[in-house]
């Protein structure tokens, strides 16, 4: 194996050579020969022929291999449209309607490599308004990005951004921009629409090669060429050449960075077009090796117009060897050639290999398992392919454990195939079955199981339809369909004990007495009375019996026999009036225990107290016993107290409210009858009193007397000194002490004050400094008189009017 390298002066002068010789000379040498191209700048070549030497046949075979690695990998393109762009058809993108101030742009997302050659050949429309028409389009590389929209208008969509590089298709003159009348095409960097600056590196030329109007709603074939190697750009209209430059794209326009994204951007300003742009699936080129799993098809197609001519060969596995694409089903690897003459006449012939992948994984169609078991099953297929099922699991093996349709997807580095299996689960055999029986003592519980086809297998290992048992115990059955599913049954046996009414089995009652019979466990369904209540009250001699239900249904019964035994007879009398010192006996009957308060003796209890008092007679042998009540009313003499004197105002009254005790009747001497009294004059007064026990009298002696002292006040005087009512005087014939009189005017001030009775006032203020004025003044009185009743105070108040 030899390495070659190859200086990119002497690659230029190869090129130009290579371009001069037959390419089905070059063909055969690629065959034969492989190659890896590394950089721009040393181009690495290893020829697998050991005696290939730098002849000539050496140099151009080599650059033809140069030339086919550096051809783009065709492939199809998504696109994003923005601004008033929109895609109509396959492939086909309108850029602008006839409407004022459209602006819009197509960018197809995978990015070209500006570091590969590629050969860039589609349909252009200007629309069909010549003399009202614009502005035209721009083929558009640029690294802003897939949003990218520059200005409307003269800008067509390119003016505004950079880094990048757009070939102009104008066809409105902007005479300040430098454009000439003719629609032209330039080439153009960073946005920069104006010819008069260095960002026009090319042009502007007439678009069409005889200056003809491109606005005639005809397809007119652009193509795009691009030379890495050489740094050549050229551009076709209709097959002609239009613009050729050498430019360093990479480093000069898009500084090192090889990747850029390319599209077509268009616009309108105040006159219009629809103008729009068709690019092929395969508009970069065709691959040259495809690969395509057995039994699928795979499209490959060729760089060019879909107007163009194409013939493939050979036609096998193909579906239209006449189309510039074509759907492809081999079943072997398989080489083809296309041959293509585009619009323009130039033929091209390329290759392309087809490599089948021997692909098929396999998976049976359905498993089948009882439910709530699982399945392992595996695709068949080789080890190393990828296996992902559809409930996630990987690898060849999967386990199901439920029913439903499961897929998984096998797949290689280029191959991938969806398997789908069903699972189908049994159902598992099913009994009426009841989990927990229940009986009472000394009954039976049954499990019962029945269904067709079903085998069984308790847990003490019998095998019949049903188990029977009158024990408290756990109980478990397997049973198992046709289809060898099982499903195991467990249960419980509970024996319930019957309910214990536990009545007494005798009850002796005493005469008035009752007994609330109720049983200790469960609900009474009856008493042998006939009622149904829960508790029975007895009163009299019986025999009951009662039958009773527990919550588990369960019966029991029981019986008591009720005796009543007599009361102790006694019947002396219950209310007893004694008089004070009186005491009656009373016998009981013998035989009897007796509980009392009272004083009594072996035979006789005594009653001499007022009061409430109880006896309470007990039979010693059935403790029966009877209580008597003796209410005892001892009354006392009759009493009664009257004051031994009373003194009575001269012309008033007394009343008397003797005290009195034990009176049933009363009387006084002078025949008026009660105890209450009202005494008019002096004298003695006797008051009797009796009751069924005896009288009683008592007298008080009433003597009359002085009460009150009279005191005369004026209500005016006229201090005029006329010998009439000059002063104010009041008089006061009674014995007293601490005697205070006061005189007041209307502000409150005292004007005249004395200490002992008769003093009198003419009037004068300040001891006659200075006379009063005509008004009217209060006065106050207060005096403690001695009377025959007693001391007594005494408070007036009044007023007196002075009048001169």
């Amino acid at each position: 194996m030899a390495i070659l390298e190859v200086k990119p002066s002497y690659l230029r002068f190869l090129f130009e050579e290579i371009r001069k010789m037959e390419w089905d000379f070059f063909r055969l040498l690629y065959k034969n020969h492989d190659f890896n191209l590394k950089e721009k700048g040393i181009a690495k070549i290893i020829i697998l022929s050991l005696g290939c030497m730098l002849n000539t046949f050496c140099k151009f075979s080599v650059l033809f291999v140069l030339l086919l690695c550096f051809s783009f990998t065709g492939k199809g393109q998504s696109s994003n449209a923005v601004g008033n762009a929109y895609l109509t058809s396959d492939n086909c993108f309108v850029l602008t309607e006839a409407s004022e101030f459209q602006l819009g742009a197509v960018w197809f997302n995978e990015q070209l490599d500006l570091s590969e050659a590629f050969e860039m050949e589609l349909l252009v429309n200007f629309g069909s308004s010549d003399f009202n028409g614009a502005d035209g389009m721009v083929f558009i590389m640029q690294q802003v990005g897939l949003n990218a929209l520059g200005d409307a208008g003269g800008g067509m969509g390119f003016g505004g951004f950079q880094p990048s590089f757009g070939v102009e298709m104008d066809t409105y003159q902007n005479q300040d921009l430098g454009d000439p009348f003719q629609d032209h095409v330039a080439l153009l960097v960073d946005g920069n629409v104006n010819h008069f600056t260095p960002g026009n590196l090319l042009g502007p030329v007439s678009i069409d090669p005889n200056g003809l109007n491109v606005e005639d709603g005809q397809d007119h074939v652009f193509k795009l060429v691009w030379d890495p190697i050489l740094d050549v750009v050229q551009v076709f209209f209709d097959c002609e050449l239009r613009l050729e430059l050498n430019l360093d794209l990479v480093d000069d326009v898009f500084n090192g960075n090889p990747l850029v994204f390319w599209g077509f951007s268009g616009a309108t300003g105040g006159l219009t077009n629809v103008q729009s742009v068709c690019i092929s699936n395969y508009a970069l080129g065709l691959p040259e090796d495809v690969v395509v799993c057995a039994g699928e098809s795979v499209e490959i197609g060729v760089v060019g117009s879909e107007n163009g001519s194409y013939q493939w060969e050979p036609t096998t596995f193909l579906d239209s060897p006449n189309e510039s694409v074509t759907n492809c089903t081999p079943d072997s690897d398989i080489d083809y050639t296309v041959t293509y003459t585009d619009l323009c006449g130039t033929q091209t012939v390329e290759e392309v290999s087809v490599s089948v992948i021997q692909f098929f994984p396999e998976l049976q169609d359905e498993v089948s398992f009882c439910e709530g078991d699982e399945a392992t099953v595996s695709a068949t297929g080789d080890p190393a392919w990828n296996y992902v099922w559809s409930n996630d699991a990987l690898g060849q093996e999967v386990l199901l454990n439920e029913a439903g349709v499961y897929t998984v997807e096998v797949s290689s580095e280029a191959c991938s195939s969806t398997l789908e299996i069903e699972a189908i689960t049994f159902e598992l055999p099913t009994i009426d079955w009841t989990e927990t029986l229940e009986a009472c003592d000394g009954e039976v519980n049954v499990f019962e199981t029945s269904g067709a086809g079903l085998s069984y297998e308790w847990h003490d290992s019998s095998t019949a339809a049903s188990y029977q048992t009158a024990t408290e115990e756990n109980v478990s059955v397997t049973i198992t369909d046709l289809n060898g599913c099982q499903k195991f049954y467990e249960g419980s046996s509970i024996i319930h004990p019957n309910p214990q009414a536990n009545l007494p089995e005798i009850v002796e009652l005493c005469e008035g007495e009752e007994v609330v019979l109720s049983p200790q466990e469960g609900t009474v369904t009856a008493w042998s009375t006939g009622s149904t209540d829960q508790t029975l009250t007895v009163s009299e001699d019986a025999v009951i019996s009662v039958e009773v239900i527990s919550a588990n249904n369960c019966l029991g019964t029981d019986e008591t026999a009720v005796v009543v035994n007599p009361l102790p007879q006694w019947n002396p009398a219950s209310d007893w009036l004694l008089c004070e010192g009186q005491e009656v006996a009373l016998a009981y009957p013998s035989n009897f225990v007796l509980n009392t308060t009272l004083s009594s003796d072996a035979d006789s209890i005594y009653l001499s107290e007022s009061g409430s008092f109880n006896a309470t007679l007990s039979n010693s042998i059935t403790a029966c016993n009877d209580t008597f009540t003796f209410f005892v009313d001892v009354l006392g003499l009759p009493k009664v107290t009257l004051p031994n004197r009373l003194n009575l105002c001269e012309g008033n009254v007394i009343e008397i409210q003797p005290d009195i005790e034990n009176v049933a009747f009363a009387f006084w001497e002078d025949g008026l009858e009660g105890t209450f009294r009202t005494i008019l004059e002096e004298g003695y007064y006797v008051l009797n009193v009796e009751n069924e026990c005896g009288t009683a009298s008592d007298d008080v002696e009433v003597i009359e007397i002085i009460c009150d002292c009279p005191i005369y006040i004026p209500n005016a005087i006229t201090p005029n000194n006329d010998g009439v009512n000059d002063v104010f005087i009041h008089q006061l014939d009674c014995d007293h002490i601490n005697y205070e009189f006061r005189i007041y005017n209307r502000w409150g001030q005292v004007v005249f004050s004395a200490d002992q009775p008769g003093i009198a006032w003419d009037g004068s203020l300040n001891s006659g400094e200075y006379y009063s004025q005509n008004e009217v003044y209060t006065w106050h009185l207060e005096v403690e008189l001695i009377l025959p009743v007693g001391a007594r105070i005494v408070q007036r108040t009044g007023s007196v009017t002075v009048l001169r």
